[in-house]
């Protein structure tokens, strides 16, 4: 929904907004934010927490990371600027435009906000947490790692991680079924000659 947002408002910013800088910050900034965030979770999610100490605190560095550039790009720029932007607008009486934006900024802003408490439900779960050292500490962790987001939205990465793992499985149910098929039919082989014996 955000990517229809945007496209929809790129053309006609460039067109009679392009001189204000709240288009520009917030642009750049949420751009940025997403590829920082997207990148340090695919990174997040190669790491071996439940073995490994450094990963551990690593893992917990990039949550904190991601929260930081969350509250920073999607709160303390975004709302000024988006609402900046907005006033300027009504300023113009630019009714179209300012309507318009009136849609597309509260799309945005709930957008970041579902983020924003994603962001909040991560760290709320993986800051204050232990390094595992039981069998069952270490499985709990790892059933962590393989949940979604606090929101219930699959990031990219793990999704993709999800369905890699669904085919390899798929694909080892079907050898088993081959293998059973061909074993099966080989013992009934070998039946049939003994009878014929």
């Amino acid at each position: 929904m955000h990517h229809t947002t945007a496209l929809l408002l790129v053309m006609p910013l460039n067109l009679h907004y392009v001189h204000r800088f709240e288009y520009h910050q917030t642009a750049v900034s949420l751009l940025y934010a997403a590829s920082a965030c997207y990148l340090a979770g695919a990174y997040k999610f190669t790491l071996n927490v439940y073995e490994k100490r450094k990963d551990f605190v690593l893992y917990k560095i990039i949550v904190l990371f991601q929260l930081a550039v969350l509250l920073y790009t999607r709160v303390y720029l975004w709302f000024p600027a988006a609402f900046g932007l907005r006033a300027h607008m009504k300023e113009q009486n630019d009714t179209t435009f300012f309507y318009g934006a009136t849609v597309m900024v509260t799309i945005f802003s709930i957008f970041n906000l579902v983020l924003i408490v994603d962001g909040l439900g991560a760290a709320a779960k993986w800051l204050p947490r232990k390094f595992p050292k039981s069998k069952e500490e270490k499985g709990e962790t790892a059933a962590l790692v393989r949940r979604t987001s606090a929101t219930g939205i699959v990031a990219p990465a793990l999704q993709m991680l999800r369905a890699y793992e669904a085919k390899r499985k798929f694909r080892a149910g079907v050898k088993l079924v081959i293998a059973t098929n061909r074993l099966s039919s080989h013992a009934s082989s070998i039946s049939n000659n003994k009878k014929e014996d």
